[in-house]
């Protein structure tokens, strides 16, 4: 709370703080995002392009929606916290200034939609990440089956200690049913 005389200084410094923190990195985001899409959606490879060189522009552009829904989601939820901050500080006449019932309950609700955009952030990460997706559907799945990791790794150490040849090995395509589960107690 700031003391009534210097009333002029708390606006200002809820005004430098929502320009550092809120207008001016979505300023400066929004132009970089708009310039990193328009980069990748528009290159323009030589040439015939090969499977290579199309799973590589697939990624790019993976990561730039990736990117997008990251911006779009820091002001989806910083936004509303910064509008009622303004309102608040800007508009002594608003129902948030002069602490209308349930004003304390929508500061708070909004509050908690702003801090939840770190945890948004690491759900966008999961979820656009392969290698993350890919190990996660593998843990969900041993948790039906507990004991199949555990087997697969017996199996490839039986191989191991008994210097049988992998099949697989060759011509690089697997016989069929050459994927086999050992049961374990």
């Amino acid at each position: 709370m700031w003391p009534i005389r210097q009333y002029r200084a708390s606006r200002a410094y809820f005004l430098f703080t929502i320009v550092g923190e809120f207008a001016l990195p979505v300023l400066v985001m929004g132009v970089c995002c708009v310039l990193v899409v328009r980069k990748v959606w528009q290159r323009i490879l030589p040439g015939q392009r090969t499977d290579a060189q199309r799973r590589l522009l697939a990624r790019s552009r993976r990561k730039v929606v990736q990117l997008a829904v990251k911006f779009f989601m820091f002001v989806v939820c910083w936004g509303p916290y910064h509008g009622v901050i303004v309102a608040r500080d800007f508009f002594p006449s608003s129902s948030i200034a002069t602490g209308a019932p349930g004003t304390f309950n929508i500061f708070y609700i909004v509050e908690a939609v702003a801090m939840s955009n770190s945890v948004i952030n690491t759900l966008v990460y999961v979820g656009f990440n392969t290698s993350v997706m890919a190990q996660l559907g593998a843990l969900i799945c041993l948790r039906s089956d507990r004991n199949a990791r555990r087997a697969v790794v017996t199996l490839q150490s039986y191989r191991a200690t008994t210097h049988q040849e992998d099949p697989r090995v060759g011509n690089g395509t697997p016989p069929p049913n050459s994927t086999r589960r050992i049961r374990t107690l």
